[in-house]
């Protein structure tokens, strides 16, 4: 082992570090500074750097800084080290004080076996450690996983130089410290920087490679100069220099762009035009970025006079322009008439994106390229299973052949957050979705012939909580996937689904010339909320269209496996049991397709490994926090112990046979993983969870779920405030403030009425309903809701609850749109809607919401498609804030 063979590792001609086998320890004692200028991209001002013996972590003395500055992210400080080989047992730790939160240790890592091609010295690149956050305290700031980044960087370099870039015999050779705080000036303090576990690797002499100083920017030391992009084209299917590409986006959040492709995105998604430093990071990495065009302003006119210049090579990066979101019809003309400007400004001709509610074939017309839609699923009350169903009837609304790019949340929307946070009382650790969760609707968009997939995220994905720790690696996993199955979303045909053995196990089909994707997808009832595991042991699906003579292989990140196809009367039938039910398969004859999938594997296999192993642990002592305190309800499961302490055992056997046996050790994490869904689910399902309630709505959120309703079980209630809400007179609810609404669509009739079949109790009740014009030319889809009604408003105050109680009688069910009938407060508004398509006779719907501001609160009911609902009763009461202990602000 290498521990064993440790030789000391020495500090540069730095007096006063203290040496010891594998270790230096540096207490910045003075008297003169050690921490060395090392560059960044902020405008900055160095006011104070000297050492000082007041306020330090250990005596006798530490460093101090004081920068000012604005703009840009980054100002380094470097502490050149001999170099130390990178194996799992090299930390390096510093302990900071600051009156900022941001500051971050970070070391440089070089490969000694891998040239640049143009300067002829060794690639280098960044890996950063935890962030600063304890302000005006003394936090360390540490790096340890070396291995594991050095896996994930050199895949990225390998984006760039090519796979010749050899990892072996890997250094690091500097700790720097990232000490700018933002805007304005930051206080800094240095101390007790240390680095264990420290082994030469030989040879390499510290001469090789330029140690970071005044003049140095380490970030891109070894970085080429902005050059040319590939040229992107779109016909159809997206090409960038000629092959095809399948867009994996991420919203960026202030993270390095090294970073978010370090985690397998090819795209970075910025709402503000991109800065000429991010340009030329997004050049240097060969990453994409699609962002807002230039200011109109500042583009060339097409009529020719000369006010403007057309978009130059800097933008090269951009692979398409981003023309806004939630756009109408209303808004399509001047919308239009901004592509056209960016289009006759840009040599590149690049695609051009947008994101509209309505008008989806005016949109999908040139000039507009992509249809990007926003819509996300988890955490709403629309079903997995309904997901690719809409995206489907979006793409039908579209113009014929139009690209579709679908969007994935990583995170639980602010929408629901607040309302969790009000009902609680109190702020909550962020929930957090389930790594299948992200898979299943990332499967689902690629049945609904999505081109591209686009990631939400509201948070830095680099910050060093357990939360983003763990949304990372689900993103690196899922990326991995997507990476090793890309030539079918972007080169391939959509088939039709697979007939399966299981509901709600649904299979999706995608096909190249010579070869068929099929892709699992687990969607049960509630599956957007916690998604849970198939219940049954093997689950069978038959694929059509499979030509005689192909070969059925099971797919995984870590190996492909032949496993037994059989014709059958449909096509051909395949078994996944459960070791497999999340692999995917491919029927193929081709050996150069095989060929490319395993060398797929193999770049995939050690990162598979690394991910799926940290996200097991972390998702195992997540669930073992919530389970501990669900069980102060009482809230026990039979089931639960036996579950977890298979789960313990499983990842015992991860561990034993990660390195001799990976394909094995991949799938006992994927089964613990499985096992900790379940545990999920049950726990769920015993508490009923859903958007009535939307502490209930995560596995996370439902402690506070029991809170809630143990406070408010006896809670006296203010009684009905809605003025006629017993639907008995029209002219009674109009003069109250009723409202109903029209959206005239071609071929719909629409009405709504008061009639006795429609009454719950009393003598009449509401009957809302769209029907055809024409049977014979009923509309397959319809795009907007045709009518509404919206009930008087309600007074409410900041912080007060509100209990919604409505019945509901939907006879048939609703057809031309998944949504059905829609009901909503006029508060939280869409993302918290309840969505019914049928009901078996009378049902109550009842909803807590909590009043996000002061004014009025009122309930909408839409019916999305063709069909009738009964509505009746509904009221509004405020749940006294004194019983309920106050839904605060």
């Amino acid at each position: 082992m290498f521990a064993r063979t440790a030789l000391i590792l020495t500090v540069l001609c730095l007096p006063g570090a203290v040496r010891a086998e594998g270790v230096v320890r540096d207490g910045f004692d003075g008297p003169e500074t050690r921490l060395l200028p090392a560059g960044g991209d902020a405008r900055h001002t160095v006011e104070l750097h000297d050492c000082t013996d007041a306020g330090v972590h250990s005596a006798p003395r530490c460093e101090q800084l004081r920068i000012s500055g604005g703009g840009g992210t980054a100002v380094y400080y470097s502490y050149p080290i001999q170099p130390a080989r990178v194996i799992s047992e090299l930390t390096a730790s510093v302990w900071v004080r600051s009156d900022r939160p941001g500051p971050q240790i970070i070391v440089r890592i070089v490969f000694p076996r891998s040239k640049h091609p143009r300067t002829g010295e060794p690639l280098t690149t960044l890996v950063r450690g935890s962030s600063y956050n304890d302000v005006g305290s003394w936090q360390m700031l540490r790096i340890e996983g070396l291995p594991a980044a050095l896996a994930n960087q050199t895949r990225v370099l390998r984006s760039q130089f090519g796979p010749q870039v050899d990892p072996r015999e890997a250094y690091i050779d500097l700790v720097l410290l990232n000490v700018y705080g933002g805007p304005g000036t930051t206080n800094l303090w240095v101390d007790d920087l240390e680095i264990t576990g420290g082994v030469s690797p030989g040879s390499v002499s510290a001469s090789n490679v330029a140690f970071a100083s005044q003049a140095t920017d380490p970030v891109s030391s070894s970085s080429p100069p902005a050059s040319v992009m590939p040229e992107v084209e779109l016909r159809g299917r997206l090409s960038v220099g000629g092959e095809p590409f399948f867009p994996r986006i991420i919203e960026h959040r202030g993270e390095s762009l090294a970073h978010l492709q370090s985690l397998g995105f090819n795209c970075v998604y910025t709402s503000a035009p991109p800065t000429p430093a991010m340009l030329n990071d997004a050049a240097r990495l060969r990453l994409w970025l699609i962002a807002p065009p230039p200011p109109a302003s500042e583009l060339r006119a097409r009529d020719g006079q000369q006010r403007g210049t057309e978009i130059g090579p800097e933008y090269d990066p951009v692979l398409a322009w981003d023309l806004g979101r939630g756009l109408s019809e209303r808004e399509l003309p001047a919308v239009r008439q901004r592509a056209e400007q960016v289009r006759w400004a840009d040599p590149r001709d690049r695609p051009i994106v947008v994101s509209a509610d309505a008008d989806l074939d005016g949109y999908s017309r040139p000039p507009f390229s992509v249809l990007l839609d926003r819509r996300t699923v988890l955490g709403t009350s629309l079903e997995l299973s309904q997901y690719a169903d809409w995206l489907s009837q979006r793409g039908q609304m579209a113009r014929a052949g139009a690209t579709l790019w679908a969007t994935i949340p990583t995170q639980v929307e602010s929408d629901l957050l607040e309302q969790m946070r009000l009902l609680s009382g109190r702020a909550l650790p962020p929930p957090s979705w389930q790594e299948a969760q992200l898979r299943a609707v990332a499967r689902a968009a690629l049945s609904a012939r999505a081109r591209g997939l686009f990631f939400t995220s509201q948070t830095r994905l680099d910050a060093p909580d357990p939360a983003t720790q763990a949304r990372a690696a689900m993103l690196g996993l899922l990326n991995l996937e997507l990476q090793l199955i890309d030539r079918w979303p972007s080169a391939g045909n959509f088939s039709m689904s697979a007939d399966t053995s299981n509901r709600p196990t649904a299979g999706a089909v995608m096909e190249t010339e010579l070869s068929r994707l099929l892709l699992p997808i687990y969607a049960p009832g509630g599956g957007q909320f916690v998604l849970g595991t198939q219940a049954a042991p093997r689950t069978s699906y038959v694929v059509a269209g499979v030509p005689e003579g192909n070969r059925a292989f099971e797919l995984t990140l870590t190996g492909l496996h032949p496993i037994r196809g059989t014709r059958v009367t449909g096509g051909t039938r395949v078994v996944l049991d459960d070791q497999s039910r999340d692999s995917m398969v491919v029927f193929t004859q081709d050996p150069h397709v095989t060929k490319k999938l395993k060398e797929g594997v193999e770049a995939t296999r050690g990162p598979a490994l690394q991910l799926i192993g940290a996200l097991a642990a972390a998702e195992k002592a997540r669930i073992d926090s919530t389970v501990a305190r669900l069980g102060q309800f009482g809230r026990d499961v039979r089931v639960v112990p036996e579950a977890r302490a298979t789960v313990e055992q499983d990842l015992q056997k991860f561990a034993a046979q990660q390195r001799t046996s990976p394909d094995k050790a991949y799938r006992w994490a994927r089964h613990a993983l499985e096992l900790l869904r379940q545990i999920e689910r049950v726990y769920w399902e015993q508490a009923q969870g859903g958007l009535a309630e939307p502490l209930s709505a995560t596995f996370d959120t439902l402690p506070a779920h029991y809170e809630f309703i143990n406070r408010i079980a006896a809670a006296p209630r203010s009684g009905n405030r809605l003025p006629q809400g017993e639907c008995e007179n029209l002219t009674a609810m109009l003069s109250a403030g009723w409202r109903h609404y029209l959206h005239e669509q071609h071929g719909v009739r629409t009405g709504v009425e008061l009639t006795p079949g429609a009454a719950h109790t009393g003598a009449a009740g509401l009957l809302l309903h769209a029907v055809a014009a024409d049977e014979k030319r009923k509309p397959g889809v319809i795009e907007t809701p045709p009518v509404w009604i919206t009930t008087a408003g309600i007074a409410v105050e900041s912080g007060d609850l509100v209990q919604i109680d409505a019945w509901v009688r939907i006879d048939a069910p609703i057809t031309g749109s998944v949504d059905g009938l829609v009901i909503l407060d006029t508060v939280t508004g869409a993302p918290l809607a309840l969505r019914l398509t049928a009901t078996k006779g009378w049902q109550q719907v009842t909803m807590y919401r909590a009043a996000t501001r002061s004014g009025t609160m009122a309930v909408t009911f839409a019916m999305g498609g063709l069909g009738m609902a009964a509505i009746d009763d509904v009221s509004m009461q405020i749940v006294e804030r004194s019983a309920a202990q106050q839904a605060r602000r």
